[in-house]
């Protein structure tokens, strides 16, 4: 309103509003590419609400980074070794901005003497806040074994985490983001292994998700278009809820708007 006035001058990104504002915070970064911390801006002052660790990888690099619904908490991932490293491990953090601390929510599970290797990403909270979905990148720990790419939910009331694709013989599932109602957990599918990415959901009761395959139900029929390539390179497409409805929008790679 008028002529305004800078309140940030430089390393700012993504904005959002603190309720219904002036104060919000933001995305601050001199490389979003190996990602941000989350800074806010509260009565006119900039603090860093969750700081980060003086250790390795290099302090306040979240990826992929969302809040839940009430604005009390956020969840992110993080490389945990130093970027430029060929395989790294990457796990889900989730932080609490009133006890301005955070704890890390996966365990990487690799087999005894061999490194870490999994990598957990796209956290995702549900519209009651108590739940936390996200895929795991799997990695062949000798090379040979197939990788996997697999959904989960967390229950961060309950401390209880559950494998949503855990009948799926070749498990590729990403991006997993709720429904607007809370009745579906909804997810990149590659069902067949052959490169046909479809939206599928799966049914939701209280905190808990039904991942078997007899209760899934398929959401689009774009010919596999909704995302392209290789499954360690896919990159999560451009979507939203509808905040009153449960009606997804989502730019599909083939350069079309999809409403699911």
């Amino acid at each position: 309103v008028g002529a305004g006035s800078e309140l940030l001058h430089e390393f700012a990104g993504q904005i959002d509003l603190i309720g219904g504002g002036p104060d919000f915070r933001y995305f601050y970064s001199t490389d979003v590419t190996r990602g941000v911390d989350v800074h806010q801006y509260i009565g006119g002052a900039e603090s860093d609400p969750i700081p980060p660790p003086p250790v390795v990888p290099l302090p306040g690099l979240q990826l992929n980074t969302v809040y839940s619904p009430d604005g009390t908490m956020s969840a992110w991932a993080a490389d945990t070794v130093m970027f430029g490293v060929t395989v790294r491990p990457r796990n889900i953090n989730i932080g609490d901005f009133a006890g301005g601390s955070y704890v890390r929510l996966t365990v990487d599970g690799a087999r005894p003497g061999f490194a870490e290797r999994n990598r957990y990403d796209y956290p995702s909270f549900s519209p009651n806040g108590q739940v936390l979905a996200y895929q795991r990148w799997a990695q062949s720990w000798d090379g040979v074994a197939t990788d996997s790419f697999h959904v989960y939910i967390h229950d961060l009331i309950a401390g209880k985490r559950t494998l949503v694709t855990y009948e799926h013989t070749y498990p590729r599932g990403f991006f997993p983001t709720f429904s607007t109602d809370g009745d579906w957990l909804v997810y990149v599918l590659d069902r067949d292994r052959t490169g046909q990415w479809e939206f599928y959901g799966s049914p939701m009761s209280g905190n808990d998700v039904d991942g078997s395959i007899a209760s899934m139900k398929k959401f689009t029929t774009t010919g596999g278009q909704i995302v392209t390539g290789a499954p360690k390179d896919l990159k999560r497409p451009p979507m939203a809820w509808n905040p009153v409805s449960s009606v997804l929008a989502v730019a599909a790679a083939d350069n079309t708007l999809y409403l699911v």
